[in-house]
């Protein structure tokens, strides 16, 4: 997999759009200060998925878009691609090029597209996890970074080479993205999904007299010793709380 192009419209200085194509070897831009140069970088970085403002020098997320100038007018719209090189299959997807899109408007809508197809941050994540690309990685990595990375925890490191060596899927215990790899993931959502409906479900306004109908019919309300959930009675009405051993000295049960 190889970086091929970076396009760029509406991101910062760069209000028309620009395609910076890079050729096999080392790509160096060169510019006195202030023309635009950590731009570049900036822009790699937004696209992979930063959400910290102030790691792209700036306040809040909007400032990416081009602001305008004295002979400019500002713009709506902040896009940046970036074109990857997948004739190797290095990537888990039936595509020579692989396109990845992030696009702000000023209304503050902002969407990631993949082959011009929305789609999820999580997706893009996942797609290029073991990679050594991310917001996360030293795939942009600056002077006072450097200086960070010296005299930050060992465990910050430690994450930082494992997904620079591409070691953090095995790591973490995520593979690249498939339906099989998503079932565990999506079963642990609706399993905590489902608990906290009951818990939820447990809970008593005050001044009603008891609980739902099917709380007081479930196989677990009809065994008080093997309930998960307790009733505990307050002075403002009744909550449900597993597992608390700690209540007012004013409640009663």
């Amino acid at each position: 997999m190889r970086l091929t192009k970076l396009e760029l419209h509406g991101f910062k200085s760069f209000a028309d759009n620009t395609v910076m194509k890079y050729d096999d070897g080392v790509t160096a831009i060169v510019g006195p200060n202030g023309c635009g140069k950590s731009n570049v970088s900036d822009a790699v970085r937004w696209v992979l998925g930063e959400q910290r403002a102030r790691l792209l020098r700036g306040q809040k997320m909007e400032e990416v878009i081009f602001q305008g100038s004295t002979a400019r007018r500002p713009v709506n719209i902040a896009e940046v691609s970036l074109h990857f090189d997948n004739s190797d299959g290095e990537l888990p997807v039936a595509f020579r090029e692989v396109v990845v899109t992030r696009r702000l408007s000023r209304s503050g809508e902002s969407e990631y597209l993949l082959n011009r197809a929305p789609c999820r941050l999580r997706d893009i994540s996942d797609l290029l996890r073991g990679t050594g690309l991310g917001a996360d990685t030293g795939v942009v990595i600056e002077s006072k970074m450097i200086d960070a990375l010296l005299s930050d925890r060992p465990d910050d490191r430690r994450e930082l080479f494992e997904e620079a060596a591409g070691s953090a899927s095995i790591a973490t215990g995520v593979v690249p993205p498939s339906g099989a790899s998503r079932r565990p993931r999506a079963t642990s959502s609706a399993s905590t999904i489902s608990s906290l409906k009951y818990r939820a479900r447990c809970v008593r306004c005050p001044g009603s007299g008891s609980a739902p109908s099917d709380i007081r019919n479930s196989p677990a309300a009809a065994s008080p010793s093997k309930s998960p959930s307790r009733l505990v009675r307050c002075p403002a009405g009744a909550m449900s709380l597993p597992g608390w051993r700690h209540a007012s000295p004013n409640c009663g049960r």
